[in-house]
């Protein structure tokens, strides 16, 4: 089973912040609040919201980690 966890800057209402530079402007972006990892196969749904990316990529290691300690452990 592969697992792909991803983290991406959000808006304060949660959703994805793909806006860059002038984009930002043009389109209204009223900027990122934060950052959301979340895993996606298998079913799994978990996700974590923070305020710096560095910090969820350790949650994200951590999570992945489990995935493989766990499909190792059959």
């Amino acid at each position: 089973m592969q697992y792909v966890a991803t983290i991406a800057p959000v808006h304060e209402d949660g959703t994805e912040c793909t806006h860059t530079g002038r984009d930002k402007q043009d389109t209204g972006c009223a900027g990122r609040r934060g950052y959301r990892a979340s895993c996606t196969g298998g079913g799994c749904t978990w996700s974590k919201t923070g305020a710096r990316a560095s910090a969820l990529a350790e949650d994200r290691s951590h999570h992945l980690n489990a995935h493989l300690t766990a499909s190792t452990a059959r």
